[in-house]
């Protein structure tokens, strides 16, 4: 069983940073006007260098979502049984930002602009691979996480956190990672009730998250 469970882990992690390096290679090889329009922003100056193209695909919440993953997908790996504190609040927010990620962007973002050659297969690997096999594991090996209340209120720093910074960092550049939170066409009226429905919804995967644990650890504590 424990193999089985590094071998998901292990996999997880390896789809996961295979993605991210595919992202930032096309960054690179992408034109300052692309990377605006991935925004839906107006203005790509800030984009010339490729440089700032790199540094720009870290920004995303999908990036960040995956590299966290990746790193509770690593820690597992080398110890599936981990139970700490902050072990547990990182798994829990690497799940609920990986599945938020998922969400989004299948039922919002791929409608408006559907990704292809290249983009497609790096696309398909954070968005939906990714999430499915984050998922699996957790369902199959856990570790479990005991449902309390604040493990939800410390993994919503990090959603609250991201928003922050990509609200205030758009401001200063005057372009949005995503459509639903562009001040500039939405106003911050709009972006505040997007980005709180957004709140909303992580919140409740994390308590699904946990409610689903505590099901399984009282159905493995029965079969003890």
């Amino acid at each position: 069983m424990r193999t089985a469970a590094r071998l998901i882990f292990a996999l997880t992690a390896v789809f996961s940073i295979t993605g991210m390096i595919c992202a930032t290679i096309s960054s690179i090889d992408a034109t300052q006007y692309q990377i605006a329009a991935l925004g839906d922003g107006l203005d790509p100056a800030v984009f010339r260098s490729a440089y700032e193209r790199v540094i720009n695909v870290y920004s995303y919440f999908t990036v960040q979502s995956n590299l966290l993953v990746t790193l509770v997908s690593i820690a597992l790996l080398i110890n599936p049984q981990r139970a700490s504190t902050v072990f547990r609040v990182a798994r829990l927010t690497s799940l609920g930002a990986i599945l938020i990620t998922a969400l989004v962007y299948n039922l919002v973002l791929l409608p408006l602009a559907p990704p292809h050659g290249f983009a497609l297969f790096f696309n398909v690997l954070l968005h939906m691979v990714v999430p499915l096999f984050a998922v699996l594991g957790w369902l199959a090996w856990g570790p479990r996480i005991p449902f309390q209340w604040n493990y939800i209120w410390l993994s919503l720093l990090f959603a609250v956190w991201w928003i922050g910074v990509a609200l205030i960092r758009g401001a200063i550049i005057h372009w949005y990672n995503y459509p639903f939170i562009d001040v500039n066409k939405l106003g911050y009226g709009r972006v505040a009730l997007n980005t709180a429905a957004i709140a909303v919804a992580y919140v409740l995967i994390l308590m699904a998250v946990l409610g689903v644990d505590e099901k399984l650890s009282s159905r493995g504590a029965l079969h003890q």
